[in-house]
């Protein structure tokens, strides 16, 4: 079969490998019909985690079920989309739906957190498959359910960590595919103002698209946030994983807001973040949980302030053409979005 696969930093190559069997009970193996790249596969495209040769990236997709282990009750023959997060399904964590706190996790394609190679690939095997799987309801699209895998969800908790209530301006930094949907679920939880920050010219229009305010990652923005929401933000959420982005999320929140980072961070912050708090204020770093956040979400979909969530995606590859997507996706955030893999 084919699957996208790292042969070098910043190499991605759709290669021929073997296909997958099921070896455990729990265990069943999607045929993908869609796949996308996160922003969590460039860290190892990069070579930020070190050499990632050999690896194969993918823990967002949806596809049909083709087989499953004898402990599975999800059936043959229905499509799925498949939790970013997988736990075990067992333990109280998972009882909750917050697979990330579980002791177990696995993120399919990450090999530092998974033996299971990624959904970028025609067939895959997902452990703890009744956990990991949600047939994908009726009238929902291709594209949310795959944002449901994981930007989505992730999205969605940053906004409810953060305490986005009915009448919040709220500021959201970093604008990329997690940012997108963040500031969707602000408006979907009531704020009555999103600010957006970022660097990138094409995002911040986007953002003006969807209703909120765009401001420019630079010197000023802080002062004009607090100047703006007269004493800073009621909630802010970070997504984009930097130093500044960071001690600017902190900085622009008011005395009493909390800051929810749903960022996976991509250097080291040149002090703690909860060193730069007040003593009011509360830094909240989690997670996306998505089968936690799926019951919340899923009828909610229909809600304006999630429109436009198939825009999120400007640019779709088939699988072959994975060298080309992830070049992209990479060197090109002022024009890419996101990509979505068409198989």
């Amino acid at each position: 079969m084919k699957s996208v696969m790292f042969t070098a930093i910043r190499t991605a190559e759709t290669v021929d490998v073997a296909e997958p069997s099921i070896s455990l009970p729990g265990e069943a193996i999607v045929q993908v019909e869609r796949t996308a790249i996160c922003g969590s596969d460039l860290h190892p495209y990069r070579g930020e985690w070190g050499d990632p040769s050999g690896e194969r990236p993918g823990h967002e997709f949806l596809g049909t079920v083709v087989a499953v282990g004898a402990d599975v009750a999800h059936r043959l023959g229905q499509r799925v989309l498949v939790s970013g997060a997988v736990g075990c399904g067992r333990c109280p964590s998972c009882g909750h739906g917050i697979s990330s706190a579980c002791s177990s996790m696995k993120v399919l394609g990450i090999p530092a957190m998974s033996p299971y190679p990624g959904g970028q690939a025609e067939l895959v095997v997902v452990p703890d498959a009744d956990t990991a799987l949600l047939a994908i309801p009726e009238g929902v699209s291709d594209e949310a359910a795959i944002l449901l895998t994981d930007n989505l969800a992730t999205g969605w908790q940053g906004a409810r960590r953060a305490g986005v209530a009915e009448g919040h301006t709220v500021a959201v930094v970093g604008f990329g595919p997690v940012g997108m949907c963040a500031a969707m679920a602000a408006r979907a939880l009531g704020a009555w103002e999103v600010l957006v920050v970022d660097p990138i010219a094409s995002r911040r229009a986007f953002a003006e698209e969807l209703g909120a305010v765009a401001l420019d990652a630079d010197q000023h923005t802080v002062d004009a946030v607090v100047e703006r929401t007269a004493g800073g933000t009621d909630a802010v959420i970070e997504t984009a994983g930097r130093d500044a982005a960071g001690r600017s999320a902190i900085a622009m929140a008011h005395a009493s807001a909390r800051i929810a980072s749903v960022s996976v961070p991509s250097e080291p912050y040149s002090q703690p973040p909860e060193a730069q708090l007040l003593d009011t204020q509360r830094y909240l770093p989690t997670v996306a949980s998505p089968q936690r956040a799926w019951p919340q979400l899923l009828d909610r979909l229909d809600d304006p302030a999630f429109a436009h969530l198939d825009d999120i995606f400007s640019h779709r590859f088939a699988l072959a053409d994975a060298t080309a997507a992830y070049e992209l996706f990479d060197r090109h955030p002022d024009t890419c979005r996101k990509v979505l893999f068409d198989l």
